[in-house]
């Protein structure tokens, strides 16, 4: 079976392109009737594969994301491939984001950050084996909604709260997938910047034919088009929005400090680490 390994938002537009992309590519005809029922198994997690035909299951690439209990590489016949994006871009998307977002848990008091999707994300395995992760998003609207509380806060204390709350499922769900050996790595940022030559890596890992490779490259683009134009409409910070297009250090450079540095450093050493010989950042 065929694997993306990303994070559930940040990049939304361009994982999720790549992968229809990907998938429109290699099964044609076949997706317009297995539309509606690939929409909801590939992006499922608490899901049975053994109902499906095999040859559409290993045709398939699947979502799977950072959640550190959402993915763990057990079959080594598998095709792992993990987009990363750069760590403190990440926690400043997210922060960005829950500032303005209108998303139930967000907005509203003691509800859990799991509240909707988490009985078909999770298996109950996977609830008894993680019980203390769960339980532990329950508290980030506890009393006062997650986004009344980053309001409340300074600029430098916001980032640090989405830091030690939401950020932090997410980037430890990333160490945990670059430590595993047989897994191939992406820079989310290579893809944004250098789309043709990063998608064409990508359909040879998955094994994709030349004619495939270039429907990937083309449907990549127009679903690219019309999820930016969805994404738009609902983004209040347009002005943001084509300055990180222009620029893939523009967070580093408006909305990063010093004191947020050694914060990050403090709480991720080990991710830093990893990351640093990727991103070759200090």
């Amino acid at each position: 079976m065929n694997f993306i390994i990303c994070d559930h938002k940040s990049g939304y537009t361009v994982t999720d392109s790549l992968i229809r992309a990907l998938n429109f590519a290699r099964l044609n005809y076949k997706y317009f009737f297995l539309k509606k029922k690939l929409h909801k198994f590939i992006y499922l997690h608490n899901f049975d594969y053994e109902k499906f035909d095999k040859k559409i299951i290993n045709s398939i690439i699947f979502k799977k994301i950072f959640f550190s209990f959402w993915h763990e590489v057990k079959n080594s016949r598998d095709k792992n491939l993990a987009i990363i994006r750069n760590p403190k871009d990440i926690i400043i998307s997210g922060y960005l984001y829950h500032l303005k977002c209108n998303e139930y848990w967000c907005c509203n008091k003691n509800i859990s950050y799991y509240h909707g999707y988490k009985d078909w994300h999770f298996n109950k395995k996977q609830k008894i084996k993680n019980s203390k992760l769960i339980k532990s998003a329950e508290n980030f609207s506890k009393n006062i909604p997650y986004q009344k509380k980053l309001r409340k806060l300074s600029y430098d204390r916001g980032v640090k709260y989405e830091m030690e709350n939401v950020s932090k499922l997410t980037l430890d769900g990333m160490k945990k997938i670059l430590k595993q050996k047989k897994i191939k790595i992406i820079k989310f940022e290579d893809i944004v910047y250098n789309s043709d030559s990063v998608i064409k890596e990508i359909c040879k890992f998955f094994k994709y034919n030349k004619i495939q490779t270039k429907l990937t490259i083309l449907y990549y683009k127009r679903f690219k088009s019309l999820n930016t134009k969805k994404y738009l409409k609902l983004q209040k910070n347009k002005k943001l929005i084509n300055n990180l297009k222009n620029d893939k250090n523009f967070y580093k450079k408006n909305y990063w400090n010093k004191k947020l540095t050694t914060f990050f450093l403090n709480k991720f050493k080990d991710l830093n680490h990893i990351t640093n010989n990727i991103y070759k950042e200090n």
